[in-house]
C-alpha cells in the first residue's frame, strides 16, 4: 500500500511540474533532488526516533506527513509550495520506511521464536508486496492523470489515509528500548 500511494504520484512529479507549473529542468532536478535527500538522507533520524519514542508513533507521524505533502503536491502552484510538498513526502518516508523495517524484523523474529515464518520469509513477502506496489501504483496513477494530476495526489493521499487508520488498529504499540545513550551515540 506505501508503494501504490507513492508510485501514483512521483513518477508523474517531473512532467507535472514541467508542463503543468512550467518549471524548467533545473528546477525540477532540485525539486527532485529536495525529495531524494528528505527522504534517504534522514533515515537515520527515523531510524533513531522509532528506536527512542518506538515504531507506533514514527510511523503514524510518517503517514500523516504524506497525506499533507501529497495534499500539497495536489494544490502547490508555485515553486515554494512545491518544494514544501516535496520535502513533506521525503521526510515522511524518512521517518516511516526504517520503523516499518523495524516492525518487520520484530514480528518475524517473534514468529520465528514461536515456530512459525522466520524473519527472512516476512522481509521477502514485504519485499515482494513492495514490488507488487511499485507496480501497481504507476497503473492506477496513469489512469487518474487522464483526469488529472491533482486528482493523482488526492487519491494517493486518501491511500496514506488508509495506511495510517490500518497502522492505528493493526500495529503493535511497543514501548520503545529504554537507552542510557545519547542521541549522538545512537
Amino acid at each position: 500500500a506505501f508503494n501504490i500511494g507513492f508510485f501514483m504520484v512521483l513518477p508523474y512529479l517531473s512532467v507535472h511540474l514541467t508542463s503543468d507549473l512550467g518549471l524548467g529542468a533545473a528546477l525540477v532536478g532540485v525539486v527532485l533532488g529536495v525529495r531524494t535527500f528528505s527522504q534517504q538522507g534522514l533515515f537515520a533520524v527515523g531510524g533513531t526516533l522509532a528506536d527512542r519514542l518506538g515504531i507506533k508513533p514514527v510511523v503514524l507521524t510518517g503517514c500523516v506527513l504524506r497525506v499533507l505533502g501529497f495534499v500539497g503536491l495536489a494544490f502547490a502552484q508555485n515553486l515554494p509550495a512545491v518544494l514544501a510538498a516535496t520535502a513533506l513526502t521525503g521526510v515522511a518516508a524518512a521517518l516511516f520506511s526504517p520503523a516499518v523495517e523495524s516492525a518487520v524484523a520484530l514480528e518475524g523474529g517473534e514468529s520465528e521464536r514461536a515456530g512459525g515464518p522466520s524473519r527472512l520469509d516476512a522481509f521477502a513477502l514485504f519485499t515482494v508486496f513492495g514490488q507488487i506496489g511499485a507496480f501497481t501504483g504507476p497503473l492506477l496513477g496513469s489512469a487518474l492523470l487522464v483526469v488529472d494530476f491533482r486528482l493523482a495526489c488526492l487519491v494517493a493521499a486518501g491511500v496514506f489515509v488508509v495506511i495510517t487508520l490500518a497502522h492505528v488498529v493493526l500495529l503493535p504499540a511497543r514501548r520503545a528500548e529504554s537507552t542510557t545513550g545519547s542521541w549522538l551515540d545512537d
